[in-house]
């Protein structure tokens, strides 16, 4: 079977000559955002770039534009699923302003939509260490890396499994990946 990947970018794929540009990442990668459907599951993923380092920019205007409509094409009984780059936040959502977060006064915006539009997780990226937290009862979850972890998780991956209407989800080492595909989904819907 073939997987449909997506893509969103991170830090890295930014080029800050001259100001803060998405130019090469959109010419060479594609889009830096997505919302699909696959079965009961609406995947959205937005440019937290925009939101962290070109805060109020026309790109980020129009980001917000397109979240609102994207996530108000939710059905009912659907699983929202969000995934951007850069942490809302890590622990509270009311903590400060540090590298590995977003700006309160902005995340507070963008939560705001989250809980409008029912969104039923967030999971990101950029720290390169593990962090579970919530808006109420909304996870908010940042997952290490696999190539240079940076905190106490070892080199691995988080896998999400969506069944009955509940999302489960497992950071996992390379070698705590099962043989088959079906072992993979009992073992990270039973955690």
């Amino acid at each position: 079977k073939s997987a449909k990947v997506l893509y969103i970018p991170g830090n890295h794929d930014i080029v800050f000559k001259d100001g803060f540009d998405m130019t090469p990442y959109l010419n060479h990668i594609g889009p830096d955002r997505f919302n699909v459907k696959i079965g009961d599951v609406m995947l959205t993923g937005i440019n937290t770039d925009y939101i962290k380092y070109s805060e109020g920019s026309q790109e980020e205007i129009e980001q917000i534009q397109w979240l609102k409509s994207s996530l108000a094409n939710k059905d009912e009984g659907e699983i929202s699923i969000l995934f951007g780059h850069h942490p809302f936040f890590l622990s509270s959502p009311d903590e400060p302003e540090e590298y590995f977060n977003i700006r309160p006064e902005n995340r507070s915006t963008y939560l705001e939509i989250f809980r409008n539009c029912k969104v039923d997780a967030v999971f990101c990226g950029h720290k390169h260490d593990n962090s579970v937290s919530a808006d109420g009862n909304m996870p908010v979850v940042t997952t290490s890396a696999i190539g240079k972890p940076l905190g106490q998780a070892p080199s691995g991956f988080r896998v999400i499994v969506v069944t009955n209407g509940k999302i489960h989800h497992a950071y996992l080492t390379p070698e705590q990946v099962p043989a088959s595909r079906k072992e993979l989904i009992r073992m990270v819907a039973e955690q």
